[in-house]
């Protein structure tokens, strides 16, 4: 039944994010057993992500063999998913890293999957290097009157800008330096200073 396929296969992932590798990666090698002898691409492709995700350090044709299946069939958010945990497992290579983290959010986007396309976003901002230089004069100056603690009210007021119009700079330096929170913002923004 595919719905139990589909709970297989987030039963191996809830499994790797408790620690529980093995048990992963029981699971996720039982789902292959049962899409190979039913001849279900997609089922077998979620259970070679789940296979990844247990043992991420022999990942490499498995997950690219299921990335290429999702991608020629009509299982779009699962492709994109898989694309995700290719730049997650990628790691040790920033730039192929964050263009598959950038694949990934785009592909989020296109299902309107938002909370695993924010999640590849951020992902992608930290394989990025630090630097002021993708920022736009206006998101440094409304970044830097954040960091010395004033509220957007007060930013909105030194700097002849409507509140929104703060919101909208600190919403862009958050995501170009990939932080979530002011504080962050001030920490990244003073290191970057530093250098």
């Amino acid at each position: 039944h595919p719905g139990f396929l589909w709970w297989q296969a987030e039963l191996a992932s809830a499994l790797v994010d408790l620690g529980d590798r093995d048990a992963a990666w029981h699971e996720a090698s039982m789902l292959l057993a049962t899409a190979e002898a039913y001849r279900l691409p997609v089922a077998r492709a979620m259970a070679q992500r789940g296979r990844a995700l247990a043992r991420p350090e022999a990942a490499g044709e498995e997950l690219a063999e299921a990335v290429a299946t999702l991608a020629a069939g009509p299982a779009r958010f699962e492709w994109a998913r898989a694309v995700s945990t290719q730049a997650e497992l990628a790691a040790g290579d920033p730039p192929q890293a964050a263009r598959l983290a950038h694949q990934a959010a785009g592909l989020h986007a296109a299902v309107g999957s938002r909370p695993w396309q924010h999640g590849a976003e951020a992902l992608a901002a930290r394989l990025r290097p630090a630097t002021l230089d993708g920022f736009s004069e206006r998101e440094v100056e409304v970044a830097a009157h954040a960091a010395r603690g004033r509220s957007n009210k007060e930013i909105a007021t030194a700097l002849n800008l409507s509140v929104k119009t703060v919101e909208f700079h600190l919403s862009n330096a958050y995501r170009k330096s990939g932080v979530r929170s002011r504080a962050e913002l001030v920490r990244r923004m003073a290191s970057l200073r530093s250098r």
